[in-house]
């Protein structure tokens, strides 16, 4: 006979297989969002230009010259004549931590591999916040946050800042529901320091407090406060980078109020940019739905991180309809709240889940293909190179006028930092500066037979003499398919020399 003993399980051996399993789910996420950064980086390399040929550019510049010349950077970071009474970079801390890459790489690798790094980041975060959530299939909802929209991930191949600021703001939120002060006020204070829009961190806390009030949720917000208020601080610019970005800020009501021309990134949402956000956009109108028609039942038993994310992704989902590249932070945020609110309704399907996945894996893979597209079709850096060669070898501390701000601007500062400027990184802040000049000259940009000093031109006058009188530019670069009207007047003018010419471009100076 043999006597069977039980076997019991400990609670420190229930323990420590528990912290085995969650240590080995780390280890699985953290190579899946590596792998993730590898591909993104796959598919910004596709091209060895900048996509979308903006501000990349000149962020990778701004590194370079704070690794090669500080001190001229620090006087004069843009080079432009009409941006800012005073020096000023509201992108300080962004510029910092890239600054290492520019050390090692050449400039457009450079930015490439932080923003993949910074790509695969995102993913680990979100990872984290799923299983903060307890949300069943993880990877799927990652995937589907970051390939689900094709407008943001065409943006995320851009290559700028706003990234980095939505990995802060996510681990923000993270760090907030965690409750871990410290760690949200690092985060704060580098976003803080690194990027102009400067309050979206505290986004997460905010929303926090408002559903939490009570003591902890005060002092999260506190933190992240002054979290903020140290990164600012830590500029060195400071306090113009409080005004610039404040500035920056408002600069969609001022445009539209003025009739500027601005990015239309900084446009309303249109009927498209929705629609090609669907497949990621479907799971959180299902979580809504869900959510209203159990309103009863869960809005006193819903977790508080899941409020939090239902309030999160309704706040930016509204503001995207202002402003559509707030996009960007609505798809995360609407992705989680939709794992956090479904996967109780999903364990247990796994046919189910396996065909969604399948079916939705068809459009993400197709936001890709568009993505690729999107980078081949991209304006080329090669083709401002002559001109900005010889603007550099004979134009140094000169000011050029580039008659179109986005990319002529982006292109000639990357390749020729030895000039000045007379627009760029924002139309309306040559607008704040000196509004007759801006018109002046979005009458030329418009390749208009005369220009004038308002939005309406009752009498013009002669763009050379206006490039020259007022805008006081000595050169002039005019692309021969895009300004015709404007290459004749400044080539039958006498006092005009044109200095350089190539297939594309020509560089005119005023004698």
């Amino acid at each position: 006979m043999t006597l069977a003993i039980p076997v019991r399980t400990t609670t420190g051996s229930r323990g420590r297989d528990h912290a085995a399993g969650l240590s080995r789910m780390r280890v699985f996420e953290i190579a899946v969002s590596i792998l993730m950064a590898a591909g993104f980086f796959v598919l910004v390399s596709a091209t060895p230009d900048i996509p979308s040929a903006t501000d990349g550019y000149r962020h990778a510049t701004q590194a370079w010259r704070l690794v090669n010349e500080p001190k001229a950077m620090f006087a004069d970071p843009w080079h432009l004549a009409y941006l800012w009474s005073r020096p000023v970079d509201g992108w300080f801390g962004y510029h910092v931590l890239l600054a290492p890459f520019v050390l090692i790489f050449e400039r457009i690798t450079a930015i490439k591999m932080f923003t993949s790094i910074v790509f695969g980041s995102i993913a680990y975060v979100m990872f984290r916040l799923l299983t903060h959530l307890g949300a069943s299939y993880r990877v799927l909802w990652v995937l589907l946050a970051l390939t689900g929209c094709s407008v943001t991930l065409s943006r995320a191949t851009s290559v700028r800042p706003f990234l980095l600021s939505l990995l802060l703001t996510l681990l923000a939120a993270l760090f907030t529901v965690e409750d871990r002060a410290w760690k949200l006020g690092l985060v704060s204070l580098i976003h803080g320091a690194s990027y102009s829009i400067f309050f979206m961190v505290g986004l997460g806390p905010a929303m926090w407090l408002l559903l939490r009030r009570d003591r902890r949720s005060l002092v999260m917000a506190v933190v992240c406060a002054s979290g903020v208020g140290l990164g600012l601080l830590a500029n060195p610019y400071f306090p113009e980078n409080v005004k610039f970005d404040f500035y920056q800020a408002s600069v969609v009501s001022i445009s539209r109020a003025a009739h500027v021309q601005i990015a239309s990134e900084l446009s309303p949402a249109d009927w498209w940019s929705l629609a090609a956000c669907l497949p990621a956009a479907l799971p959180w109108l299902a979580a809504v739905a869900l959510r209203l028609f159990k309103w009863r039942e869960t809005s006193q038993s819903a977790p508080p991180a899941e409020n939090l994310l239902l309030a999160l992704s309704a706040v930016t989902f509204l503001e995207t309809l202002n402003v559509v590249r707030t996009l960007d932070f609505f798809i995360p945020f609407s992705i989680l709240f939709a794992a956090a609110t479904l996967s109780p309704y999903l364990k247990g399907r796994r046919a189910d889940v396996a065909v969604a996945g399948l079916l939705l894996a068809i459009p993400c893979a197709a936001n890709v293909y568009l993505t690729l597209g999107f980078e081949y079709s991209s304006p080329k850096v090669d083709r401002f190179r002559g001109a900005a060669a010889y603007l550099k070898a004979n134009a140094t501390g000169e000011l050029v006028m580039n008659t179109e701000w986005a990319p002529d601007y982006f292109f000639l500062f990357y390749l020729n930092d030895r000039s000045r400027y007379v627009i760029g990184i924002d139309p309306t802040f040559t607008y704040r500066t000196d509004p007759r000049k801006y018109w002046l000259w979005r009458h030329i940009y418009l390749d208009e037979p005369g220009t004038c000093g308002q939005e309406i031109c009752s009498d013009r006058v002669d763009p050379v003499i206006a490039t020259r009188d007022e805008i006081r530019a000595r050169y002039v670069v005019i692309d021969h398919v895009r300004s015709p009207v404007l290459e004749a007047a400044f080539r039958r003018h006498a006092d005009v020399s044109e200095v350089y010419r190539d297939s594309d471009l020509s560089v005119y100076r005023l004698d």
